[in-house]
Formats: C-alpha cells, sequence, structure tokens
C-alpha cells in the first residue's frame, strides 16, 4: 500500500466517524424532545449525546493533519519537516484544549478550556 493509499483511507475514515457520529449526535438530541419518554429516559439520551459528541471533535481537528498529509502524497504541497512538526504539535494541542473542554464541562477549567477552544475553531474557520 502507498504512502498516497493511507492517507486517503484515514481520510476517508476520518469523514466517515466525523459524519456518522454527528448524526447519532442529532439523533439523540432530537428523541430526547420527545414528550412520550420519561425525563430520565430523555436525560439519558442526552448523555449519550454528549459521549458520541466527542468523536466528531477529534475528527474535526484530525482533518488538518490528514488533509495535509494527504495533498503531500499527491504532489500538491510541499511542507517542509518544521512545517509538518509545527501543525502537529498545534493539532495535540487543539485535541487537549478540544476534548479536555468538552469532557469536564462541568469543572471551571473545562469551562476555560471550551472558551479556548471556541477562539481557537473561530481563528481556523476565519
Amino acid at each position: 500500500m502507498s504512502e498516497y493509499e493511507i492517507w486517503k483511507f484515514l481520510h476517508i475514515c476520518m469523514f466517515v466517524f466525523w459524519l456518522g457520529t454527528d448524526m447519532g449526535v442529532m439523533i439523540c438530541s432530537k428523541k430526547s424532545t420527545d414528550t412520550s419518554l420519561s425525563i430520565p429516559a430523555r436525560f439519558q439520551l442526552l448523555e449519550i449525546a454528549l459521549v458520541i459528541e466527542l468523536l466528531p471533535r477529534v475528527m474535526w481537528v484530525m482533518a488538518l493533519p490528514l488533509g495535509i498529509h494527504l495533498s503531500k502524497s499527491l504532489g500538491y504541497i510541499d511542507p517542509s519537516l518544521i512545517t509538518i512538526a509545527a501543525m502537529w504539535v498545534f493539532v495535540v494541542a487543539w485535541l487537549v484544549i478540544n476534548v479536555g473542554g468538552a469532557a469536564n464541562l462541568e469543572k471551571p477549567w473545562g469551562q476555560q478550556l471550551s472558551k479556548i477552544n471556541r477562539f481557537v475553531v473561530l481563528l481556523w474557520v476565519a
């Protein structure tokens, strides 16, 4: 298997895990509004959605390095080793901020990480 095929496979897996789990979150959230369910069942659906929601967060971050490596293997870009290393440092830091904030929202430092994550996303999307 060539380097391109590996990065292509990982990039496709990233997309599948991002979209599939995001749909799971949407379905759980939508079902939690069903008034025929008991309140505890509705809260359980929301708790499940919060757990599932961690995977799309990870995949959103992983789109950057997987896309860079895929583009590099196709010859579209030629980033230096320093650029690749800096990207991976950024990605690991972003994963810690993103997942740490989402998994610890009930704690003050988790809320702070979530605010930092929003700032990083705004910078990234802008």
